[in-house]
């Protein structure tokens, strides 16, 4: 059975076809909440950096004391950290930024995003010598300033070892402060990883890069519908998805 990408109500998950977007049925609002999670991987991210000799770069992006905040206060800190040297960047414009500037904000957003982009430091793949490029991420952050998510697109794939899952993290920091209603110039840019693909979609494979387009439009649909920001619906998606109604929605879409 296929249905709008309306909500649905929960109970309905399993009629809806695997493949076609579709969010549940929940008290949306507009601010864009505080991420909550039932267990965060940030730690083992740090840990994992270290380990690859990378505790330099650590002291440098993360000058506050971190080992004595929660998880829940960790993950918050380096949010505000990143929105607000993202915020500082936009200001002064593109051209202006410099590539310590990037370097940090890349770093924070990959640590932020947790455990599961640990590959792209590891010496075995090639560590940050062979994967990160600074101008690639410099053109990928003008595409999405622009507005442009091909571009963005075409030059993160220039990074090894990041894959839509972690590229649109970024997307969705720097975008942040855009509108969030209309797709057209400078807009909102949620995140696709493989538990919003689970839930939007029944597909428990990791998203790729090519799905990014159709999701956009289906969120910017969903936004319409809803009157509600495409970043605040998306992360209403993800701290649902971790709540006892959220995996159940999930786990009856991908079980068809």
């Amino acid at each position: 059975m296929s249905v709008n990408n309306i909500p649905v109500d929960i109970s309905r998950a399993n009629q809806i076809e695997v493949g076609h977007f579709a969010i549940p049925k929940l008290n949306y609002f507009q601010d864009i909440p505080e991420l909550n999670r039932e267990r965060y991987t940030i730690r083992a991210m740090i840990t994992n950096l270290r380990n690859q000799g990378y505790a330099e770069l650590i002291n440098q992006i993360l000058p506050f004391d971190f080992i004595q905040l929660s998880d829940q206060q960790l993950i918050e800190q380096i949010e505000k950290s990143i929105v607000k040297q993202i915020d500082a960047c936009c200001n002064k414009g593109i051209n202006s930024i410099t590539a310590t500037e990037l370097n940090t904000i890349f770093h924070l957003i990959q640590i932020w995003g947790g455990n599961t982009g640990r590959s792209f430091y590891f010496r075995s793949n090639g560590g940050l010598d062979r994967n990160f490029n600074i101008e690639s991420y410099r053109n990928a952050v003008v595409g999405i300033l622009s507005g442009d998510v091909d571009k963005a697109i075409y030059f993160f794939k220039e990074l090894r070892q990041i894959n839509i899952a972690f590229a649109s993290k970024h997307f969705s920091f720097w975008t942040r402060s855009f509108q969030g209603f209309k797709q057209q110039g400078t807009i909102q840019l949620p995140i696709l990883d493989r538990l919003i693909f689970n839930l939007t979609y029944g597909k428990s494979a990791q998203p790729d890069y090519r799905h990014y387009s159709k999701y956009l439009n289906s969120m910017y649909q969903a936004s319409a519908e809803l009157g509600i920001s495409v970043l605040s619906i998306e992360r209403q998606l993800f701290n649902f998805a971790d709540t006892k109604e959220g995996k159940e929605w999930s786990n009856n879409r991908s079980s068809k």
